[in-house]
């Protein structure tokens, strides 16, 4: 087990549009960043764009039969070899000021590190969550995590 490293487990489906940006945002972030990627029956052309990192050895490509996204994200786990892991999705990225060694400190000292995060949607319009502020992360008991995952969950709030 890589100690002090982070293992990212990106479950991809006809992400050709995305995924470049994904990586390339984890490895400008990350330099000891070990990339797993599990292409979840993808039908486009994302194995163009995924040419290019074949030969990096932190980047892994590996492919499944379709079964959403949950599922991918389960076969990516058999593959980490970092004493911490993350998912991300193919259509999301990492901003640039986030420090992966803040990250690992947090991770440390706690169970669970909620991240902001910000929605955009079709027409252009942001939505900031008020989950946690964006760009914060923040250290929950688990009581308050669960209710902030309650509050979260409810369709009245169209976080999503």
């Amino acid at each position: 087990m890589i100690k002090d490293s982070i293992s990212y487990v990106i479950p991809m489906f006809n992400a050709e549009k995305h995924i470049k940006r994904c990586i390339d945002s984890i490895l400008s972030s990350d330099k000891n960043a070990n990339i797993i990627i599990v292409d979840d029956g993808s039908t486009d052309n994302a194995d163009d764009v995924l040419a290019e990192y074949i030969a990096q050895s932190n980047i892994r490509i590996f492919k499944k039969e379709n079964g959403g996204p949950a599922l991918a994200r389960n076969y990516g786990l058999q593959f980490v070899l970092t004493e911490f892991v993350s998912f991300i999705d193919a259509d999301d990225y990492l901003l640039p000021n986030y420090d992966p060694n803040k990250l690992i400190m947090q991770l440390k000292n706690t169970d669970w590190l909620i991240f902001g995060y910000e929605s955009k949607y079709s027409l252009g319009k942001k939505v900031n969550s008020n989950f946690t502020k964006l760009n914060h992360t923040q250290v929950l008991d688990i009581r308050t995590f669960l209710e902030q995952i309650y509050v979260w969950m409810n369709p009245k709030n169209n976080f999503f």
